[in-house]
């Protein structure tokens, strides 16, 4: 029975992904901020299409980094690129065994912590695990699919205007694979290097320093950075790249931050 739930939330999750084109079709539209020059090729960096309506209509966003030693989550708002909320959640590994009732109760106290949004951004995951992978590997892997998809329904449900509400649109986006560490310089060929020092130029606020609009950060929110572990500093580094990432390629349309995005290395 639990391989059968398994199996399924995992179908479905593929199913997602594989709907979400990355391509961008001619007849959708896209909010284009007036005073910033947009490239010719149209790049498509969210999955599945933000429309334009749902743009307009944007006041706040929340970016999520999910990994296996914690959640982190940064709150903005676009209005005068503020961050609103941040804050990390680090729990064990799942155990080895564990039926699906007993990971959602545990998404549930890690639901409550995740401040609500008009949408919520995470990054799709890296490849998935080989095959060949022994089965304690593997049964972790699924878990933590199922953790995953247990979140995403639930904070998506949190925007619908009522139980039966079946023209409910999508909150949940995901951003191109690794693309908050490429826009911030922090790939090394595939693997993702330390976010320390971003999180200190973002706290500098320079426009200069980074490819990116500056964002204002309260003195509470530097403390509770600076006074975290380094596991908790990776944890909430990424959450925020995640969240400036989008506003900066999807909403401001800064052209600065889309060169970076796409520059390709020789």
């Amino acid at each position: 029975m639990i391989k059968l739930v398994r199996n399924n939330v995992k179908d479905r999750l593929k199913r997602f992904l594989s709907d979400a084109k990355l391509d961008v079709d001619k007849n959708d539209t896209i909010l284009k901020n007036n005073n910033v020059q947009t490239p010719k090729t149209r790049k498509q960096f969210l999955v599945p299409v933000l429309t334009q309506e749902k743009l307009k209509k944007l006041s706040s966003v929340v970016g999520l980094h999910l990994a296996p030693n914690g959640v982190s989550w940064a709150k903005l708002s676009p209005e005068g690129n503020v961050l609103n909320k941040w804050d990390v959640l680090e729990f064990a590994q799942l155990p080895k065994r564990n039926l699906p009732i007993d990971i959602l109760r545990y998404v549930k106290t890690v639901i409550n912590e995740i401040p609500e949004g008009d949408l919520y951004i995470f990054e799709l995951p890296e490849s998935s695990a080989p095959l060949n992978q022994k089965s304690i590997s593997l049964n972790y892997n699924n878990q933590q699919l199922i953790f995953s998809s247990m979140l995403i329904a639930l904070l998506d449900a949190r925007t619908a205007n009522s139980k039966t509400d079946i023209k409910h649109t999508n909150s949940i986006f995901y951003l191109k694979s690794k693309l908050s560490a490429k826009l911030f310089g922090i790939l090394v060929g595939t693997e993702k290097v330390s976010s320390l020092s971003i999180i200190s130029s973002v706290f500098d606020n320079s426009k200069n320093s980074l490819p990116c609009t500056p964002v204002i950060v309260d003195k509470s929110f530097k403390k509770h950075y600076y006074d975290s572990s380094s596991v908790h500093k990776e944890l909430l580094g990424h959450s925020l790249m995640i969240a400036m990432c989008f506003l900066d390629l999807c909403l401001y349309k800064n052209s600065e931050s889309i060169a970076a995005a796409t520059k390709i290395k020789r």
